[in-house]
């Protein structure tokens, strides 16, 4: 979720940035473990194939951040300490105050231990882009050394083995229905359904590759509509198929992994549609995607409270109007607090950060 270095951000990058972290909320709304919109819905009944349709057109969300982080810091190679640390803090003022709040309001026992507890930075997102965002300089230095022909050659070897090939172990094993271990590329214990940072740092070599090479006038945005809409549509009926084969709600369909192709291709696709809408600078898209970390932060805690089982056992289109009005609410809602947060924080942060800013790599000079 990093931000251009350039006061003027460019808008149309901003505007996917919020369209990605709708997905996210979409994602969370329907997730078992969280809203429960699936888990909720009948078996065989319409509304559950629309909430299949929301999570595969959303699912690309989380690597479509890390492309974007991979477009807009290609040409960086100085990282200091501040921007991760700015995050960090973030994450642990966040868990406290919601902490304090949920004690306060429900009369709970806020006890020592669970402070301590919510001031541990226990976030797979920021910990993963902390370690993207000290290591990217050393992979930008590697796409300048090599042509475009060896850049490609490696997204595809890269995509091989760590994304299609991870799919297809992932598959296998809910085939046999158990977990295969010791034959996934990334890990003894399989991928983790791409929550891992090699999945992380290849689709954020696809976003570099993409501000580096892709050519805007070579490709028509109907075309690539085209593909992302039957893209998605096979995501769609791969996750039902699987789904219905194992007839379980709560199995992980190979459909909805990060690591599968077909939801990196869809992260890749939109990121071409959207540089070429180039619409210049709106002030409006830029002061809503700045809030978008937040975001990130702060809507699961709303998503349980706002009746999505009841939502989901109603009719098709009030389910999907209930979806869609929530997702807004909640993105409103989440970026108002965080502009109230940046104006209380920032001047306090920025005098202790400011202080201690070490340089940790600086690679701009290296030939």
């Amino acid at each position: 979720m990093s931000k251009s270095p350039k006061k003027d951000r460019m808008s149309n990058i901003e505007l996917l940035r919020i369209f990605a972290i709708m997905g996210v909320i979409i994602l969370h709304y329907n997730n078992s473990e969280i809203g429960g919109g699936i888990a909720f819905a009948e078996p065989k009944r319409i509304n559950l194939y629309f909430l299949y349709l929301f999570e595969s057109l959303s699912i690309c969300a989380v690597d479509l951040f890390y492309m974007i982080s991979g477009y807009f810091m290609t040409n960086s190679y100085e990282r200091r300490i501040k921007k991760p640390m700015q995050l960090l803090i973030q994450v642990v003022l966040f868990n406290l105050l919601w902490y304090l709040i949920s004690g306060i309001r429900h009369s709970d026992v806020i006890t020592i231990k669970g402070i301590i507890g919510r001031m541990i930075p226990a976030n797979y997102f920021v910990i993963f882009y902390c370690v993207i965002w000290f290591l990217s300089p050393y992979i930008n230095k590697l796409m300048d050394v090599i042509s475009v022909k060896e850049s490609r050659k490696m997204i595809i070897l890269l995509g091989a083995i760590f994304s299609v090939y991870c799919t297809i172990v992932q598959g296998a094993s809910n085939f046999i229905g158990d977990q295969i271990i010791g034959l996934d590329s990334i890990g003894m214990y399989g991928s983790q359904n791409g929550y891992n940072i090699v999945n992380f740092m290849f689709v954020y070599m696809i976003g570099a590759y993409i501000r580096r090479y892709y050519d805007t006038k070579t490709t028509e945005i109907r075309k690539l509509l085209y593909m992302f809409m039957v893209n998605t549509a096979i995501i769609t009926a791969w996750s039902i198929l699987e789904r219905e084969l194992f007839q379980t709600l709560n199995a992980t369909t190979t459909a909805w992994i990060y690591c599968n192709p077909l939801v990196i291709l869809n992260a890749a696709l939109l990121l071409m549609i959207f540089v070429k809408l180039d619409f210049g600078v709106n002030r409006l898209i830029n002061w809503f995607s700045s809030g978008v970390f937040s975001v990130f932060l702060l809507h699961g805690y709303f998503i349980t409270h706002i009746g999505i089982e009841k939502a989901v056992r109603s009719n098709v289109l009030l389910m999907i109007m209930h979806m869609v009005l929530s997702t807004i609410c909640i993105f409103v809602i989440c970026t108002i607090v965080d502009h109230c947060y940046k104006k209380i924080s920032k001047p306090i942060l920025d005098a202790i950060l400011n202080r201690f800013d070490p340089e940790i790599v600086n690679l701009k000079d290296l030939s």
